[in-house]
């Protein structure tokens, strides 16, 4: 019996009969007929519904099923799906995508890569760009309110992506941690504003965020010091000379004015109340006036007398209330 009349013995639901099936010679094997449910070339290729052009051709929607379709996988579009196998699908080889293709879930299921190796390289996804150019290898996270392809806007405080951690303590496998992207203030057309948490546990392995970075990149840490190991370096700007000048406390904490006639000062963005603000000002006279903020408490309520034209006068500037009060003081006078 050919492999034809084999294949036969194993269908379900043919309709041509054993004769037609079962080619003896080379010369009727390879005379196809598409007509048949199940047909073969001269090579021996065997077609379900269509027309062989390979060793098992299958038409459009075919399906090949085990073990009364416990398993199934279906043609559609162009694709394949893959049905049952409640056990899972197991490969003893690489599984490899096209440029194009893409590793998706439609039904939220969750994609677990697990290597029980002590080598650290195996133990990797690796994003690979061998591209002669600057672009990286990249993880895209993307957050929609819409299903599909349709666009429907996140909202404010919707998680946009999350990555965790998780360690055995010989009991259980516990939560150690995680960094999380999230929206922070009111998405409009073309911005998404967002915020970053970076959470660890804690001895007690209570999970508390400790950093934070805000949608206008200020940085907060909520629990814990600050070490800085190497030089602490702050922003340092030159104000205007004349007239009118604004230090502004987003722009760094140490100023410096060379006057070139009389200045009216406004301190502005201090940290709000409860928290603390302070900066440094070197003023370089030139024989001209300074109007303080009215908001400046100055030591006995007077404020110093400037020196000489030409002379450099430093100042230090402390509020905790949001900027109510400002506590000035002389750090210097007369500097050369």
């Amino acid at each position: 019996m050919t492999k034809v009349r084999d294949f036969a013995n194993v269908a379900s639901g043919l309709t041509s009969t054993a004769t037609e099936l079962n080619y003896n010679d080379i010369t009727t094997l390879g005379t196809s007929e598409a007509s048949k449910v199940v047909t073969a070339d001269a090579s021996g290729n065997i077609g379900i519904g269509v027309t062989p052009d390979v060793d098992l051709s299958l038409a459009s929607g075919g399906v090949i099923a085990w073990n009364s379709s416990e398993v199934t996988i279906t043609h559609s579009a162009n694709a394949l799906d893959f049905a049952g196998a409640s056990s899972g699908y197991s490969f003893d080889d690489d599984v490899s995508f096209g440029a194009s293709q893409s590793l998706v879930s439609g039904n939220g299921f969750e994609y677990i890569f697990n290597h029980p190796s002590s080598d650290s390289t195996r133990n990797t996804v690796a994003l690979l760009n061998t591209s002669n150019s600057t672009q990286p290898g990249r993880f895209r996270f993307v957050k929609s309110r819409g299903a599909g392809s349709s666009n429907v806007t996140v909202a404010d405080g919707d998680n946009i992506w999350n990555i965790q951690g998780y360690g055995d303590d010989g009991t259980s496998i516990r939560y150690t941690g995680s960094i999380d992207m999230v929206v922070s203030g009111t998405p409009s057309t073309g911005a998404v504003p967002s915020k970053m948490l970076f959470s660890t546990a804690t001895t007690a392995g209570t999970v508390t965020t400790g950093i934070e970075i805000s949608n206008t990149q200020d940085v907060t840490i909520s629990n814990g010091n600050l070490t800085v190991s190497g030089q602490y370096i702050e922003e340092y700007a030159a104000t205007g000379t004349s007239g009118a000048v604004t230090i502004d406390l987003d722009t760094g904490n140490n100023f410096s004015t060379a006057m070139a006639g009389a200045v009216t000062y406004t301190f502005s963005n201090a940290a709000t109340s409860g928290t603390v603000s302070s900066f440094t000002l070197k003023v370089v006279n030139n024989g001209s006036a300074i109007t303080w903020p009215t908001s400046v408490d100055w030591p006995a309520g007077t404020a110093p007398t400037l020196s000489a034209s030409g002379a450099t006068d430093v100042f230090v500037f402390y509020t905790h209330d949001g900027g109510t009060t400002w506590y000035g003081f002389t750090a210097g006078q007369a500097m050369a």
